[in-house]
């Protein structure tokens, strides 16, 4: 009888033991930068946070930050770059934002002055989307490093920043109409909705099939990728124009949140997807000199943005 009561403590020791264990795994843990974790939970409130001041990437790896943009590469835990006036957006760089390094990744063949580029969903390609200059689209491999001319699109997309949704990309073209490309077929679609003008589009949270729409003057909407279902939703509440200065972009882990800068004397703003309202930032870092990048680190949980004058910040979740 002994045996039998030890042998059941120890069963339920192991059990308590077992479970204290999944609980340390699911609690988090530093990456010596001391501050990434990784249970997938939505920061609260972000627009209460402060900014930080990242001076090495104002600087770094080109100063004037007009037009272009950053992605974030979770696979390389990186930033990808292009700057509007630095070989007219044709230089990518690969940027190792934390160690503070930086080197040339490709050369694009065409002109991106204006234009923004967007990363797949496994972070093998960084994709070029048409700019003011082209119709052309271009991705590079940052597996093997080869750059490659895709199918051209129907037109050209001036300062209209896409997204990737569902093995997609998704852009609204000069027409004011929606498209999207499938790389596995390399072409486009046919005009999918008319949002009435030049727009910029952000994606959404990994369980979701909603990309996010903003129009001039700050018109917002979500699209349906599966179904084509258009959801008018509440207007940017300072306005936005498109522009080098056009940040974008949704920053979460599961619903999440769309950020967006205003027109270029408007303030920030972050949508709270979940609650469907819109939120003036306490701490805002409004740009004013047509800087287009807003991107979300999400292994440290942080958001860069451009502030004034080239200024780099970013919000820490």
């Amino acid at each position: 009888m002994k045996n039998v009561v030890r042998r059941s403590w120890y069963s339920l020791a192991a059990v308590i033991c077992l479970f204290g264990l999944m609980l340390v795994s699911l609690s988090g843990c530093g990456d010596g930068d001391n501050n990434y974790v990784y249970v997938k939970t939505d920061p609260r409130k972000p627009w209460t946070e402060t900014a930080v001041s990242a001076p090495w990437l104002t600087d770094n790896p080109y100063a004037d930050k007009h037009d272009g943009g950053w992605v974030y590469s979770a696979r390389e835990k990186c930033l990808y770059a292009m700057y509007g006036n630095d070989n007219y957006g044709r230089t990518l760089y690969r940027i190792d934002h934390i160690n503070e390094t930086a080197e040339v990744a490709t050369t694009f063949a065409y002109g991106r002055h204006g234009a923004h580029p967007v990363i797949d969903g496994t972070g093998t390609y960084i994709y070029m989307p048409p700019s003011q200059e082209t119709d052309q689209l271009e991705r590079y491999n940052t597996v093997t490093g080869v750059l490659e001319t895709l199918a051209p699109a129907p037109g050209i997309g001036t300062f209209s920043h896409g997204a990737w949704k569902d093995n997609k990309l998704w852009i609204v073209l000069d027409d004011g109409n929606l498209y999207s490309y499938d790389p596995a077929a390399n072409a486009w679609s046919s005009a999918l909705h008319d949002f009435g003008n030049r727009a910029n589009v952000a994606a959404s949270g990994p369980r979701s099939h909603l990309i996010y729409v903003i129009v001039q003057p700050g018109h917002f909407y979500s699209y349906n990728t599966t179904d084509g279902t258009v959801t008018t939703l509440p207007d940017h509440p300072t306005g936005f124009q498109l522009g080098g200065n056009g940040q974008f972009t949704w920053f979460g882990a599961r619903v999440g949140y769309i950020y967006a800068a205003g027109n270029y004397l408007g303030a920030p703003a972050i949508f709270d997807i979940a609650e469907g309202t819109w939120h003036e930032l306490d701490d805002p870092k409004t740009p004013n000199n047509y800087a287009g990048h807003a991107t979300y680190d999400s292994t440290r949980k942080r958001l860069y943005i451009t502030g004034s004058f080239n200024e780099v910040w970013y919000y820490q979740f």
